[in-house]
């Protein structure tokens, strides 16, 4: 239940139920999920993981790498995907090839105008 408050008392409570909406994403047609993040496995990792995704579609993809501090520390992969699954690899290194230390990191993942985000451990 949701109380509405000074917005319009009039209304009283309202009953709320999440599962009249779709969580997903949906692609063209509103058929296939335009993009599934499954996560990243292992979690916590040392010295590696897999992010793994679905795409509905081939679309451009970007996967990107940042510190808690947003700093871009790594880009994974920047290309055209075809649809189905994938495994990006990151080996908790950064771009110029430099041990990452431990810490919490985050993955942005980009297809086409849809986006993800998702979040990893590395443990050393």
């Amino acid at each position: 239940m949701i109380w509405h408050g000074a917005d319009d008392p009039s209304l009283g409570l309202v009953d709320y139920d999440p599962s009249w909406f779709d969580p997903i994403t949906v692609g063209v047609g509103g058929l296939t999920p335009a993009l599934e993040l499954h996560g990243a496995a292992p979690n916590p990792f040392n010295p590696r993981t897999r992010v793994v995704f679905t795409l509905g579609e081939a679309a451009p993809v970007e996967l990107v790498v940042h510190d808690v501090r947003g700093r871009r520390v790594r880009t994974l992969r920047t290309a055209i995907l075809a649809a189905g699954r994938h495994e990006l690899l990151f080996d908790g290194t950064g771009n110029r090839g430099e041990a990452l230390p431990s810490g919490v990191y985050l993955y942005r993942l980009r297809a086409g105008s849809t986006e993800a985000v998702g979040r990893m451990q590395l443990v050393r």
